[in-house]
């Protein structure tokens, strides 16, 4: 699977917030479909282009909170997921995290 696979399975829209469950806890993963305009050269260096270079996932774990009748959710923690496997990999490691944690992903940061 590829990254744009990834990104049509969820219904995901390139460059708008979307909103993933993660089971079993009380957050959400906001995931941002994005190009990547940087690219490692030979000498492993790091140089922005002019064209895109692949696809990346700009996600972030989003907590509740209350406010008065409203529930909103705050981001907790970002990351840039670079690969289908990669997102998985995640994925499967943050569900470990909320069940270790009882749900208090703030509290392990």
């Amino acid at each position: 699977m590829i990254m744009e696979d990834l990104i049509k399975a969820h219904g995901w829209e390139m460059l708008q917030q979307n909103l993933l469950e993660i089971k079993g806890s009380k957050y959400l993963l906001s995931v941002v479909p994005e190009y990547s305009f940087y690219k490692r050269d030979e000498l492993g260096m790091i140089h922005r282009c002019k064209e895109p270079q692949n696809l990346v996932l700009n996600c972030a774990i989003m907590s509740p909170i209350t406010e008065g009748d409203e529930k909103e959710y705050r981001p907790v923690m970002y990351i840039n997921i670079a690969s289908e496997e990669e997102f998985y990999d995640f994925m499967i490691e943050i569900k470990k995290e909320v069940n270790l944690e009882g749900t208090n992903l703030e509290a392990s940061l």
